[in-house]
């Protein structure tokens, strides 16, 4: 694991790499890049965590940059980063750009996944229309206010608990009883939920119109009455893979600092750089089988990506607080709750943000060995 910085914008940020041994063996083919996006609250460090072992056993590069202040703007959430409007789908854009010209990376089979304020990012890049992104795996977070997506068919993972209070199964939501944390709901300009958001992709992607998957997403109550522990649907005869994995009694932090389904996002990624490079999955040695050998892990070599440019956006600022009486005295009631909450944290040894967003004076570090 190495620490590497990059400027954007006048700020300089953090960004962490793994590069596996037996990617570093793979002297004459380019391999695949995932880039996680942690949570409000949480590091790239821990989000890294989840997917090294993985990454190296599949052959996979691995980066996870650093949001500013541990958070993201992706326009609905969350943060220091929407409240100060960064841009941070430059700051990504331009690392990935800069990580595929420095070392071997498979420029057709690069991917994101990201938790929470890390899934809205996710997302977030794909609605501005990043021209680099082969897929997604948003995880307990989405964006559904596509914006200027370019409705170009994109591989699709989408995690999602039926339990999750904090961004709602249903939808982020004004009405009461169905709004989410860190003022998702009054940033959202509509409320569309999981199963609706899965339709959207299923006809993104191009899928069969009769199949299964898009009849049951039509049915939400399916999902509450649901009683396997977890539930996957993908698309039929889609022009990519879509998939839609709704966890039945997962609440929301419980996935931020390790994801159960880790292996099956990296994998379900590796089936899709192999098919479209020519090759061939062999699932039971989980390696990608090319038709010409000698070419590197996933069929091919490195080329020097030339991508086109991003679209260009204004950005705005979130919502700050109302400067009335009232609003004034819910700040300072919020700022104390915080402190209060973040002392108890300190004092019982709390070692982990509560929810993913960080009420914890200190987070501990736990040292990384890779298993390769």
């Amino acid at each position: 694991v190495t620490e590497h910085e990059f400027s954007h914008q006048g700020l300089v940020r953090t960004y962490f790499m793994y590069v596996s041994s037996l990617i570093c063996q793979n002297t004459t083919g380019a391999v695949p890049l995932l880039v996680a996006l942690h949570c409000y609250g949480g590091t790239a460090e821990n989000e890294l965590m989840k997917f090294a072992p993985v990454v190296g056993r599949l052959g996979f590069a691995l980066i996870s940059p650093e949001g500013y202040r541990r958070s993201w703007n992706a326009r609905v959430c969350c943060g220091p980063a929407s409240k100060r409007g960064l841009d941070d789908v430059g700051f990504i854009d331009g690392l990935v750009r800069q990580v595929a010209l420095n070392f071997s990376i498979l420029h057709t089979a690069i991917y994101v996944t990201g938790f929470s304020n890390g899934g809205f990012m996710t997302m977030e890049l794909v609605s501005r229309g990043v021209p680099w992104i082969r897929g997604v795996a948003p995880t307990a977070g989405y964006q559904y206010d596509h914006g200027v997506s370019r409705q170009t068919p994109t591989v699709f993972l989408m995690h999602h608990s039926a339990a999750d209070t904090f961004v709602r199964f249903g939808g982020c939501c004004n009405d009461r009883g169905s709004d989410c944390c860190c003022d998702i709901s009054e940033r959202s300009s509509k409320c569309v939920g999981v199963p609706d958001e899965f339709l959207y992709w299923l006809e993104v992607n191009q899928c069969a119109a009769s199949g299964v998957a898009r009849r049951l997403a039509k049915q939400p109550a399916f999902f509450q009455a649901m009683e396997e522990p977890l539930l996957c649907l993908s698309g039929e005869n889609c022009s990519v893979a879509t998939t839609l994995c709704v966890h039945k009694n997962v609440y929301h932090k419980a996935w931020s600092r390790k994801f159960v389904a880790a292996r099956d996002v990296v994998e379900y990624f590796a089936v899709d750089a192999c098919a479209f490079h020519g090759g061939r999955w062999q699932p039971l040695s989980s390696t990608c089988e090319c038709r010409i050998p000698g070419r590197g892990m996933y069929c091919r070599e490195y080329t020097v990506p030339r991508f086109p440019e991003l679209p260009p956006v204004t950005l705005t600022r979130a919502k700050p607080f109302p400067k009335n009486a009232s609003g004034w005295l819910l700040h300072g009631a919020l700022v104390v709750t915080l402190l209060a909450l973040g002392a108890l944290g300190w004092k019982f040894g709390c070692q982990s943000p509560s929810y993913c967003v960080g009420v914890c004076p200190k987070e501990v570090k736990k040292p990384f060995s890779p298993t390769e």
